[in-house]
């Protein structure tokens, strides 16, 4: 009796690191290659949108980044520049009720 519960429940050889049932082995092998298949496919989503609409991020790391993306970087900073320029100057004439 107890040694059937103690096999229900241990089933799992750690140093073969393998099932001992022949049949989970093969299920569990089965679903590590369903798996692996479409691992990292949408890594792209679960980034927060000011990532995944970036172009810099399909580029190689390793290599460096093309002129024009860098063209369009600068371009994007000097727009949040202006704005919070523009938000500045608002708020000044508010405060000076122009």
């Amino acid at each position: 009796m107890l040694n059937k519960r103690y096999w229900k429940v241990h089933d799992f050889d750690f140093i073969q690191v393998r099932y001992l049932n022949k049949d989970k082995e093969l299920k569990f092998v089965d679903k590590r290659n369903k798996q692996m298949l479409v691992h990292g496919k949408d890594v792209i989503d679960k980034l927060p949108p000011s990532f995944k609409h970036r172009e810099t991020i399909y580029f190689d790391r390793t290599k460096p980044i093309p002129k024009q993306i860098l063209e369009l970087d600068q371009e994007k900073a000097q727009n949040i520049k202006r704005y919070k320029m523009r938000y500045l100057i608002e708020k000044k004439f508010r405060i000076d009720d122009i």
